[in-house]
C-alpha cells in the first residue's frame, strides 16, 4: 500500500515539474549584461573572491616542528585508546566538555575542533603552551593506555 502512494506521488511529481519546466525560463544572463545591470553586485562579488573566509595558516616561529608533530600524535592516540577503552567498557571520560560515555564520532570530533583551534588561533602559537598541553596530554594517553593493558592482558 506505502509503494503504491510513493509511486503515485513519484508520477505526479514528474507531470507537475514537466509543466514547470515549460514556463521557467533557465538561460543565464551573460557576465557583461549582469554587470551592466547590477555594478555594484559585481564589485562585491569581485572584493568576495578576493577575501579569505578563515585567517592565515602560519606555523609560526616559536613552535617547533617536533613540538607540533608530539601534539598531533598524542592528540590521535589519546582519541584512540579513549574511544577503545570506553567501547569496550573499561573507563569512562573524565573531560569535562564530552558526556562521561561519549561514542566514537563525538571523541573523534573534538578532536579534530581541538587540533584545528590550535592550529587556527594565532595567540595560541606559543612554544610553552603547545609543550603543556603534550604533558597534558601524555598524561591522560599514558592513563588510557594503563587501563587498557589492565583490562585486555
Amino acid at each position: 500500500m506505502k509503494a503504491t502512494m510513493y509511486l503515485i506521488l513519484i508520477i505526479l511529481s514528474l507531470f507537475s515539474f514537466n509543466t514547470q519546466a515549460q514556463t521557467l525560463n533557465l538561460t543565464i544572463p551573460s557576465q557583461k549584461d549582469f554587470c551592466v545591470k547590477e555594478p555594484d553586485v559585481c564589485k562585491r562579488i569581485s572584493e568576495y573572491k578576493n577575501s579569505t573566509l578563515l585567517p592565515k595558516f602560519d606555523f609560526g616561529e616559536n613552535t617547533q616542528p617536533k613540538d607540533k608533530f608530539i601534539f598531533y600524535t598524542l592528540h590521535v592516540i589519546d582519541a584512540w585508546s579513549t574511544e577503545r577503552a570506553i567501547s569496550k567498557g573499561y573507563g569512562k571520560e573524565w573531560n569535562p566538555l564530552l558526556p562521561v560515555y561519549p561514542n566514537r564520532d563525538r571523541v573523534w570530533a573534538h578532536k579534530f575542533i581541538t587540533i584545528s583551534l590550535y592550529e587556527y588561533a594565532q595567540w595560541l602559537d606559543d612554544r610553552s603552551f603547545i609543550i603543556t598541553m603534550n604533558y597534558v596530554t601524555s598524561i591522560a594517553v599514558v592513563n588510557n593506555l594503563d587501563i587498557i593493558i589492565d583490562n585486555e592482558f
